[in-house]
């Protein structure tokens, strides 16, 4: 089967210390993104923010199989991965064309 234009699948391996700065994915009309790992909690880092309508810092702790959709526009960053937090999966999948 072809892939349908304007949706792409990735696959994330976060390391040690990486993370996401603030943004807003403003150049994609949605995204999903879906938590690999079997084992995780918020002493492990990686958490995924974003600012909620009234300017407010939510946070989300990642656990396998959990799914986070977002339209486009939404400032939102991720925690480091703690030292102690091992490595981070997750599946990416953009959804629409990209906007010019």
């Amino acid at each position: 089967r072809q892939p349908k234009p304007g949706m792409n699948v990735l696959f994330y391996l976060w390391t040690r210390l990486s993370y996401i700065p603030w943004h807003n994915d403003l150049n994609q009309p949605a995204g999903l993104t879906i938590y690999l790992n079997r084992q995780w909690n918020r002493d492990s880092g990686g958490l995924y923010l974003y600012e909620d309508d009234q300017g407010e810092i939510r946070g989300i702790v990642p656990q396998g199989n959990l799914g986070v959709m977002q339209e486009g526009g939404v400032p939102h960053a991720t925690t480091p991965v703690y030292m102690s937090g091992g490595v981070r999966l997750t599946m990416q999948i953009w959804l629409g064309e990209p906007l010019s």
